[in-house]
């Protein structure tokens, strides 16, 4: 059991158990997640209450947390430096889809680099798949939304803040990874998460892309565990498609938006032991399809 003990006390538990063939090899993901538990250390508890006030909430973290051994531990052992940089909880989301990639990549067959030192610019990217440099932005913010009678759109002010601060990691990435690199951007808000997928609906892939030169992917949520969406744009296009996107989506809104928060395929479920005060606990629910 993984229990985490927030700061008014209550604690949030995850049963791990074998029952769910995703989580396979039980025992490896098992090492891998005391390791990071013990590098946390009393940082634990400011990691889940980061994911609670930025309304991600536990199941997002319990899903990051558990992602990042399940990944991690299929990886090379040189992989393992990726838990040493976790001190707060966009940086656990980060190095989550940074070893979701490399197990991706890996997995068929490419050569991978967790620590590369290959630099340019004398600018550090975090990792690198055969040729190719890549990095990985997190869209940082809390999305301020606003529905309309045409549905949902971000309120004025925060879209323009939004795509300012995309273009300003893409310029730093670019920099970071030079003209043939490859860009990741994964939004840490669910909220934005949300409206991201539903605009590129019919682009979303269950796949990472096949690496190409001056590539830029988004990495968006889904309602499933371990299982995000990517969409790929060439990095020369990007600045475009961004303009068109929130224009788009500031002028027509976007319809039947709806706000991933539990992962299903990690067998979780919320309850309330029967003892007044006790806290809420997370568990693995072994009926749930």
């Amino acid at each position: 059991m993984v229990i985490v003990e927030k700061e008014d006390q209550t604690t949030i538990s995850a049963i791990l158990e074998d029952i769910d063939y995703k989580i396979t090899p039980y025992p490896q993901i098992l090492q891998t997640l005391e390791k990071i538990l013990q590098q946390w250390g009393a940082l634990r508890v400011e990691i889940v209450n980061e994911y609670i006030r930025d309304r991600r909430n536990a199941d997002a973290f319990l899903h990051d947390f558990v992602a990042f051994g399940k990944y991690l531990s299929s990886l090379p052992q040189n992989c393992e430096i990726l838990v040493n940089d976790v001190n707060d909880g966009k940086i656990l989301m980060h190095n989550r889809i940074i070893t979701q990639l490399l197990h991706y990549y890996y997995s068929i067959g490419c050569k991978i680099n967790p620590k590369p030192a290959n630099r340019i610019n004398g600018k550090v990217h975090d990792f690198d798949v055969g040729n190719f440099r890549c990095e990985v932005k997190t869209i940082q913010g809390k999305a301020s939304i606003q529905g309309t009678n045409l549905g949902h759109r971000f309120n004025p002010s925060f879209a323009k803040t939004l795509l300012a601060g995309i273009k300003d990691d893409l310029d730093e990435a670019e920099i970071q990874v030079g003209k043939d690199g490859i860009i990741i951007l994964a939004p840490w808000s669910h909220k934005i998460n949300s409206i991201f997928r539903k605009y590129f609906e019919n682009k979303l892939s269950n796949t990472p892309p096949k690496l190409q030169s001056n590539l830029t992917i988004f990495v968006l949520t889904s309602d499933k565990a371990f299982e995000d969406y990517y969409v790929s744009i060439p990095t020369s296009k990007i600045r475009e498609e961004l303009d068109s996107m929130m224009q788009n989506i500031q002028t027509n809104c976007v319809r039947g938006l709806s706000f991933a928060f539990i992962r299903d395929g990690l067998r979780l479920r919320l309850g309330t032991a029967p003892i007044a005060g006790s806290s809420v606990a997370i568990f693995y629910d072994p009926e749930k399809d």
